[in-house]
């Protein structure tokens, strides 16, 4: 610097640069790592809740597939919602429902109706029980002709059959629903009114003539597809679709999924008694079908809703106190189907408020029930969540 000059030279009074040491970078990343770990839970949802809703989106997802497939095809398809073995097996309690579940889904297609091998084949029915004061269900025996070979690999207990292609639809027995005859079966049907049989058979005291044959169709079940199942994924607790909380209608009027029966091991083997829908190539739901508990005994169902169809997704887990209860839970997901246009709405349980004592002491209470339903029913479609 020049002690006569007024100018400021600033390169003379350079001072050496410094660099972060390794304990600061060390006490920046760890702050940075807090921060982080304290932010995501923040903007993701709780890992439980985050699980629900991916399974209630695969569930919505799996019934717009088999909505498009019925579309596509021409014929009926949906899917076939397995239970978990042992679930719901013992009896059926109105207000404590026991816990029925599945985590399995397959889809599932409605073959052709079945009239025989043959463009002539036809069946004889013969009466073997007339309907009584004590028993307003009279039965019938069926006898095929020998050349409907196929109809035993094809047929099974519970699918419906008609005479001459109209009237009413009678349910074939005495295999149980879902079971596949064999050649040694003698096929039966129950009635109240044999319609479209001719000619008239002849009353020979217990039993009647059987008429020279007639013309039939089988409505056949739903059969599974060859693609592989949809199973529900997740650690414990693991996501279900809890059928004891499901049904269809607001307040279970029309069907209430509780009531799903177990399979029955004694009669039935290894035959398992599903929750089924089907859409029909229209696009809305053309069936609803499973086996229920009743005092008299277990009764196949098969019914055309008016109203939506409810299915709620939720968690199973261990020691649960009230699983007949789930609905009060809000990280719980109703999947709602809509009858008439078969579109699938996707929203999270409501639980009222508040919530009485009676409710934690597992009485199902169809007035909650219902609230949690309306609102699940105005919900947007699936996939906007």
């Amino acid at each position: 610097m020049n002690p006569n000059s007024t100018t400021f030279d600033a390169s003379a009074f350079r001072f050496p640069r410094r660099g972060l040491t390794l304990v600061e970078l060390l006490v920046v990343m760890v702050i940075l790592t807090m921060i982080t770990a304290a932010t995501i839970p923040l903007l993701s949802p709780p890992g439980n809740a985050r699980k629900i809703r991916e399974a209630a989106r695969e569930v919505a997802t799996y019934l717009e597939l088999a909505r498009a497939r019925a579309v596509e095809t021409g014929r009926p398809a949906g899917i076939w919602i397995e239970r978990l073995p042992g679930s719901g097996a013992t009896g059926y309690n109105a207000n404590k429902p026991e816990p029925v579940e599945s985590n399995t889904m397959f889809l599932c297609e409605t073959p052709p109706p079945y009239s025989g091998d043959t463009l002539n084949s036809t069946v004889q029915v013969r009466i073997t029980a007339q309907p009584s004061a004590g028993n307003p269900q009279g039965t019938a025996s069926l006898t095929f002709s020998p050349n409907d070979a196929s109809l035993y690999s094809l047929v099974r207990g519970g699918d419906l059959i008609r005479f001459n292609f109209r009237g009413p639809y009678y349910r074939l027995g005495p295999r149980p629903f879902g079971q596949p005859f064999t050649s040694s079966d003698r096929i039966t049907i129950s009635w109240s009114a044999l319609q479209d049989i001719s000619p008239p058979q002849t009353n020979t005291g217990a039993t009647t003539n059987p008429n020279a044959g007639v013309p039939f169709q089988i409505i056949r079940q739903p059969r599974k597809s060859a693609a592989p199942p949809v199973t529900l994924a997740g650690n414990v607790p693991f996501p279900i679709i809890d059928l004891t909380s499901s049904g269809i209608g607001p307040d279970n009027r029309d069907a209430d999924f509780s009531r799903l029966a177990d399979r029955d091991t004694a009669t039935a083997g290894s035959v398992s008694w599903p929750l089924i829908i089907t859409f029909a190539p229209s696009g809305r739901v053309d069936q609803v079908i499973y086996v229920e508990n009743t005092t008299s005994g277990r009764l196949p169902i098969a019914i055309r809703p008016t109203a939506m169809i409810y299915l709620l997704t939720t968690l199973r887990r261990e020691q649960e106190q009230n699983p007949s209860l789930r609905y009060l839970n809000a990280e719980a997901v109703w999947v709602a189907v809509n009858p008439s246009t078969g579109l699938v709405t996707v929203a999270e349980a409501v639980p009222p408020t508040p919530v009485t004592n009676a409710m934690w002491q597992g009485n199902r209470n169809l007035n909650d029930l219902k609230t949690s339903r309306e609102l699940a029913s105005g919900a947007k479609q699936a996939g906007g969540q």
